[in-house]
């Protein structure tokens, strides 16, 4: 059983003791209101002396709503799994793919990483420190993009849970018509989990797949044709990634009205587009410098610098999430690549800025300087 599986049957298991009180406290609160509310109703049929017809007619509807929202609330452990589980089944059928977990989707990312990792292996590191440095970064960042894919899937299904099971007793406010909307919301809740649940398989299930032709990419690519292979599967991971954590919640964001496209929904991808950019200059900069030991410099110190960029623009953006994600990327390459580079000595400090990626870190450290004052 893997480490996924066994963090979704202990939350499991902690959760089920919520749902037997929550059931009973839910079960009180109905028939409380629902008790109110008719004890209301006869006074105002007293107060107005209505039709008797009228009333009984009116008595009956009331009844008959009450029954619905018992019967909704005695079997959820029925109807309310049948929502989520329902919209799941969906997507794993137009998928056309059955059983997919979070630990599926971490074991292509490593299966992914490791094909880059070897690729580079061939000639030794000192013959190809460039490919081996590049490769290892684009390994390591493709390794995390796949596993924060699956902590999303297991967010998505452990978050759920606990929502249902915390929040049945807002099932005990449909008993009367001045609170059945809170148990409404509760409906939509169930909803949009299965919603959520049913895109994320989707689109998990289209990286499965793409995920092996992005395997065949970097196994077909040509001796000096790597770097560019790296850079398309990297590019793509990074669409992958972004299409996992916004998809699901656009959805979502359907279903309660509230779906928009901001500015600030787009910084993410801008950011990962700015520090992937710089690699190809360092690229540049192994041809024009004559040497690849200097290129594959040229390309750990711009990258490094494009990073801190980054992670200053998501922070002014205000996209929370995005600045977490940068901020501990960077932080990790910049470890990389400094243990890395360090292993070829203090002389290659001036040729590194001679290169195009060493000319490229320094315009990106002065304009970042520029825009801080």
């Amino acid at each position: 059983m893997s480490a996924f599986d066994q963090i979704l049957i202990q939350y499991a298991n902690a959760i089920a003791g919520w749902e037997g009180i929550g059931i009973l406290l839910a079960k009180r609160l109905f028939v409380l209101l629902a008790a109110i509310q008719i004890i209301w109703a006869g006074m105002l049929w007293m107060l107005n002396q209505d039709d008797p017809s009228s009333l009984i007619a009116d008595f009956v509807k009331r009844i008959l709503v009450i029954a619905f929202f018992w019967a909704v609330l005695i079997n959820y452990d029925v109807w309310i799994p049948a929502i989520v589980d329902s919209l799941r089944i969906a997507g794993e059928r137009m998928s056309g793919s059955i059983g997919i977990s979070p630990t599926e989707v971490a074991k292509k990312g490593a299966n992914l990483a490791t094909i880059i990792l070897l690729s580079a292996k061939g000639g030794g590191l000192l013959a190809n420190i460039g490919s081996s440095i590049v490769a290892t970064i684009v390994g390591i960042v493709v390794f995390f993009l796949f596993i924060r894919i699956a902590i999303e899937m297991v967010l998505i299904l452990i978050g759920g849970r606990i929502i249902l099971a915390g929040g049945i007793i807002m099932l005990g406010f449909a008993g009367a018509q001045w609170t059945r909307q809170f148990a409404e919301r509760y409906f939509t809740a169930a909803v949009t989990l299965g919603l959520k649940l049913l895109f994320i398989i989707l689109i998990v299930s289209i990286g499965d797949r793409l995920s092996l032709g992005w395997a065949d990419i970097i196994r077909n690519a040509p001796k000096g044709g790597l770097l560019e292979a790296y850079m398309a599967v990297l590019g793509a991971a990074f669409v992958y990634f972004f299409l996992s954590l916004k998809i699901p919640e656009m959805a979502a964001a359907m279903l309660t009205g509230s779906f928009s496209m901001s500015l600030g929904q787009g910084v993410g991808p801008v950011m990962a587009a700015a520090a992937v950019a710089p690699i190809y200059a360092g690229m540049a900069g192994a041809r024009i410098g004559g040497g690849i030991v200097r290129g594959s410099a040229g390309v750990g110190s711009a990258l490094m610098e494009a990073v801190k960029a980054g992670g200053a623009a998501a922070n002014v953006s205000g996209t929370a999430g995005i600045a977490k994600f940068g901020t501990g990327a960077a932080h990790a390459v910049r470890t990389l690549v400094s243990t890395t580079l360090s292993y070829a000595g203090q002389k290659m400090t001036d040729s590194v800025s001679r290169t195009a990626g060493g000319q490229i870190a320094n315009q990106i450290r002065t304009l970042s300087a520029t825009r801080g004052k």
